[in-house]
């Protein structure tokens, strides 16, 4: 009986997964947001999510064969990667700079990141949980020319919310 409603439970996580899987959805346009205040908006977002650590432990099971437990360890938010045009404004300039002069309570910040698609209606946010720019990068892109700038933002925590 328990094995039936495993497998029931698995076939509906695999059709509701199949059934969104038609319904795509883009970002046009991040916006950076803390304290209610919009810092920038960025054309691009990666690695925004989480990883746990991998445990292994090992016991003796029946008849002295060995176990091996594979367990989550500690969870941590990845380091976010924001990257747009490069901008005259300097506010995220400002916000490194805190970092820098070892200004804590200017630079570690709770932040929402929130995803627009080309009409401008919210689709996804994301809250990160005491975030700071560990980088700042102005580059040049090599196949368009264009000057560019990167920011990388660590945080405690990552956790999407509803936009």
């Amino acid at each position: 009986m328990m094995r039936l409603a495993l497998t029931l439970g698995f076939a509906l996580v695999v059709s509701a997964v199949a059934s969104s899987a038609s319904a795509q959805v883009t970002a046009a346009r991040f916006s950076i947001t803390i304290d209610g205040y919009e810092l920038a908006v960025v054309s691009s977002v990666s690695s925004l999510g989480s990883y746990s650590e991998v445990i292994e432990s090992t016991s003796s099971g029946p008849g002295g064969v060995l176990v091996v437990r594979r367990v989550p360890g500690k969870t941590r938010a990845r380091d976010v990667v924001l990257k747009r045009a490069f901008s005259p404004d300097t506010t995220l300039n400002a916000w490194r700079e805190a970092v820098e002069l070892g200004d804590l309570a200017a630079a570690i910040k709770s932040v929402t990141l929130t995803g627009y698609n080309t009409t401008g209606e919210p689709v996804v946010r994301y809250h990160l949980e005491n975030a700071w720019p560990s980088t700042l990068e102005v580059f040049t892109d090599q196949t368009t020319g264009l000057l560019m700038e990167t920011v990388t933002l660590v945080c405690d925590r990552i956790q999407r919310v509803s936009p």
